[in-house]
């Protein structure tokens, strides 16, 4: 929810309560998701219950879902959610996590916003480091250059909310040609 939110207010922050869900997003990335999740991660690999890991979880749940709520009336669906809901539609719901199939979609954010606070190799290095799915092909998805791959991207360009989510022009074509970065370079 926090790239879909500082996205988002870059169009316009129409409210206090839309302020509010920005700041909460920038406090869960800033202070907990980049500092703790690395040693979250490692925690959950241990089977530990560490307090990196229990703020981790609290920042997924509790900061999300108040930042999601606070902003679904005046935010809409942006890259991360755009292309995790056309990923959901071509692969096996049972073997790919919500968040994974979002991940990619952040990573084609990064690729495609050209005021990213965050750059692309940034962010698949913050996601290495989480072991996270860098590239579709870890999804299942083989076919990106192809008819998939473009059936994907169209699915994406149709799911965003272009008005109030995307700060600046965007085509099929260049959330293709995204998708067709990340997977190069998720790979290296």
């Amino acid at each position: 929810r926090t790239w879909d939110t500082r996205l988002a207010a870059r169009v316009r922050i129409p409210s206090e309560m839309a302020e509010l869900s920005v700041s909460i997003c920038n406090q869960y990335w800033d202070k907990t998701l980049r500092q703790c999740g690395p040693d979250a991660i490692d925690a959950h690999r241990k089977g530990r219950v560490t307090d990196a890991f229990t703020q981790t979880v609290e920042a997924c749940v509790i900061g999300a879902g108040l930042a999601g709520q606070l902003a679904s009336r005046f935010f809409g669906r942006s890259f991360s959610h755009a292309m995790g809901y056309a990923i959901s539609s071509c692969v096996d719901c049972s073997q790919v996590l919500h968040g994974e199939a979002v991940g990619l979609g952040i990573l084609v954010q990064c690729a495609l916003d050209p005021e990213t606070e965050i750059t692309l190799i940034d962010m698949l290095a913050y996601f290495w480091t989480l072991g996270a799915p860098t590239h579709f092909s870890e999804l299942g998805i083989d076919d990106v250059t192809g008819s998939l791959g473009r059936r994907l991207a169209a699915e994406t360009y149709e799911l965003l909310d272009h008005e109030a989510s995307i700060p600046f022009p965007v085509t099929v074509e260049d959330i293709h040609r995204a998708m067709l970065a990340i997977e190069q370079l998720g790979k290296e």
